[in-house]
């Protein structure tokens, strides 16, 4: 149980770094594509897909606040689970 509650914890740790290095990077739009840049794009683009989905009107806004939502529903979603995990201890 504890490999399982430490693996979701670096798993949302993960996710949460490759975010703010995609908001880094948008911030530098002559950023060539390269490997690196394609797996954080290709990594977080379905995280930040489904908040588009379920608030559709973010898209228009000028500033984009899908990588916060996006923070407080994995940070939401880890704590249930290890939650649940320590339930079955």
């Amino acid at each position: 149980m504890a490999f399982a509650i430490i693996f979701v914890s670096y798993l949302e740790k993960i996710l949460s770094f490759l975010i703010i290095i995609r908001v880094l990077l948008s911030w530098v739009p002559q950023m060539r594509p390269n490997f690196f840049t394609r797996i954080v794009f290709e990594t977080t683009q379905p995280l930040l897909n489904a908040v588009y989905v379920v608030f559709p009107g973010l898209r228009r806004s000028m500033i984009d606040l899908s990588p916060i939502i996006v923070f407080l529903v994995i940070s939401l979603v880890r704590d249930l689970i290890v939650a649940g995990l320590y339930r079955l201890i």
